[in-house]
């Protein structure tokens, strides 16, 4: 994939954002204490965030050894 730098800072920024967006989603639904999510639900959710979190690394691992 050849991206120029000002596309691999979009695509990193972008990947920050969208896991900001998901961990205060998050984090509205636990401290609301809304019934409609359990401790399982809760800890799968925390698991995602931290998957994205790892994807994001890799992928921007990936895009500094090819620059």
């Amino acid at each position: 994939m050849n991206l120029t730098k000002l596309e691999k800072e979009c695509l990193r920024v972008a990947l920050e954002y969208s896991i900001c967006d998901y961990e205060e989603n998050l984090k509205s639904i636990v401290s609301y204490g809304s019934s409609l999510v359990n401790a399982e639900e809760i800890k799968r959710q925390r698991q995602l965030v931290n998957g994205m979190q790892r994807v994001q690394t890799k992928l921007t691992n990936q895009l500094e050894k090819v620059a």
